[in-house]
C-alpha cells in the first residue's frame, strides 16, 4: 500500500522512533487490519475482544456518536507495520519530512484504536458511504511484537485505564521477555507482584493435582460451567500473600505449590464447597481473597513448627472446626462446618462478596484461630 504521509522522528532514553502521520480510507483499513488479542491459545497477544456495549446503538457507543451524534475521530489511531516499508521524501523541512509511504506487503497490526475500528466497519455495514471516511492514524515499525504490546500498555494503562485482568497479562510477557530488573524500572515493585501473581494464578490452574485445575476463566475465554473465578480476582486475592515478609525471596514457582498445598489442606476440611464450588463462597469472594490472606497466617505457624507441609497445614487449618465460645464474633463461636460458607445457609459475613467484608473475614478467622490453639 502507498500513501502520502508525514515522516517525522521521536526520541527518548530508549533511542529514536521513526513515526510516520497519514490518512486512510476507512474501507481500506478495516480489510486489512489485525488486531493481536490476548487468549489462552495466544499468550503473545496484548488486546482483548471489543465490548459489545460500546458498539451498540446506546448513548455512549461509538457506533451511535459515528452515525447519530458528532461522528469525528480527531484522534489518531496507532498503527505498526510488521516489516519493512519505504519512505520517499518530497519535501523535507529539516525535523520533520513529506513524501510517500510505501508499505508493500507488510501486514498492519493494530495498537490503539480498536473501538473505532470496529465502529466503522459497522457503520460502513448499515451505509457504504462510510467506506470513504478519512481515518487518521500514526504508522509505526516496531521491531518487535513486545514493542507493540509495551506500547499498548503505556497508551492504554497510564492514559485511559485498561482493564485490571488485561493489565496483570502484559506484566507477566514483560517478566517473559525481559526480567525482574526490567519490570521494576518499569513499574516498580507494585508491578513485579503483579506479574508473580499471574505466575501463580497460571500454576495453580494448570496443575491437575490443585483444587483450582482448571477453575479460573482466563480473559478473554468463554465462561465453562466447572469455571468459578477470573484470573484477575485470583490474581488480585494473591498480591497479599507476595508482600508478606515471610516469602521475600522465595521463588514463585515454590509460593505457588505452597498454597497448592494449603487449598488441598482446605479441600480435605470442606470437600463440600470445592465439589459443589457455585453454592458456596469458599472459592470466591469473599471466601478466596480472605482464605489468601489467612494463608500468610497459616503458612507462618507452620514455618515455626519445621517443614511446611500439607499435612501441617491441614492440621492447623482444622482448628477453624473447634468451638470458640470466647470470639466476640457469635457467628464464629461454634466450629465452622461446610454450611459456614453456604450462600444460602452461612452467615452475612461469610457470604458478602465486598472488599471490606473480605478484610473483615480475614481478621475474624485468624482470631478464631488463635482462640482454638489457646
Amino acid at each position: 500500500m502507498k500513501t502520502e504521509a508525514f515522516k517525522l522522528s521521536q526520541w527518548g532514553q530508549r533511542g529514536v522512533m521513526d513515526l510516520y502521520t497519514c490518512v486512510f480510507r476507512a474501507g481500506d483499513l478495516v480489510e486489512i487490519m489485525n488486531v493481536d488479542r490476548w487468549t489462552p491459545d495466544n499468550y503473545g497477544g496484548y488486546q482483548r475482544f471489543p465490548s459489545e456495549r460500546r458498539l451498540g446503538m446506546a448513548r455512549g457507543s461509538a457506533v451511535r456518536y459515528l452515525v447519530k451524534e458528532y461522528g469525528w475521530f480527531p484522534t489518531s489511531i496507532v498503527i505498526n507495520v510488521r516489516g519493512s516499508v519505504k519512505f520517499t521524501v518530497e519535501k523535507d523541512w529539516g525535523w520533520y519530512s513529506r513524501g510517500i509511504l510505501d508499505t508493500g506487503r507488510s501486514e498492519f497490526w493494530l495498537i490503539d484504536g480498536q473501538h473505532r475500528l470496529e465502529a466503522l466497519k459497522r457503520a460502513i455495514n448499515r451505509n457504504r458511504d462510510y467506506e470513504n471516511y478519512p481515518v487518521s492514524a500514526s504508522v509505526l515499525t516496531l521491531p518487535e511484537r513486545f514493542d507493540e504490546m509495551h506500547l499498548f500498555y503505556i497508551i492504554n494503562r497510564r492514559q485511559k485505564g485498561i482493564s485490571t485482568d488485561l493489565a496483570y497479562r502484559h506484566l507477566q510477557r514483560m517478566l517473559w521477555q525481559k526480567g525482574e530488573d526490567w519490570i521494576l524500572d518499569f513499574e516498580g515493585q507494585a508491578g513485579l507482584d503483579r506479574s508473580y501473581a499471574v505466575e501463580i494464578v497460571d500454576q495453580l490452574n494448570k496443575e491437575p493435582v490443585s483444587p483450582w485445575y482448571r477453575r479460573i476463566r482466563f480473559v478473554g475465554e468463554p465462561r465453562r460451567a466447572e469455571q468459578v473465578v477470573s484470573d484477575n480476582h485470583a490474581s488480585s486475592s494473591i498480591l497479599p500473600v507476595l508482600k508478606d515478609p515471610i516469602f521475600k525471596g522465595m521463588p514463585i514457582k515454590e509460593i505457588a505449590w505452597h498454597l497448592m498445598d494449603y487449598w488441598n489442606a482446605l479441600y480435605r476440611l470442606y470437600p463440600e464447597c470445592v465439589n459443589s464450588p457455585s453454592a458456596f463462597s469458599m472459592m470466591r469472594r469473599p471466601g478466596l481473597p480472605a482464605l489468601n490472606r489467612l494463608f500468610t497466617v497459616i503458612y507462618t505457624q507452620a514455618a515455626r513448627e519445621g517443614k511446611v507441609t500439607e499435612d501441617v497445614l491441614y492440621r492447623i487449618l482444622s482448628r477453624l472446626q473447634r468451638a470458640t465460645p470466647g470470639h466476640e464474633v457469635p457467628e464464629f463461636r461454634p466450629a465452622l462446618d461446610y454450611t459456614f460458607w453456604g450462600l444460602k445457609t452461612g452467615p452475612e459475613i461469610a457470604t458478602n462478596p465486598t472488599q471490606a467484608n473480605a478484610k473483615t473475614l480475614f481478621d475474624n478467622l485468624t482470631e478464631k484461630l488463635w482462640l482454638a490453639e489457646n
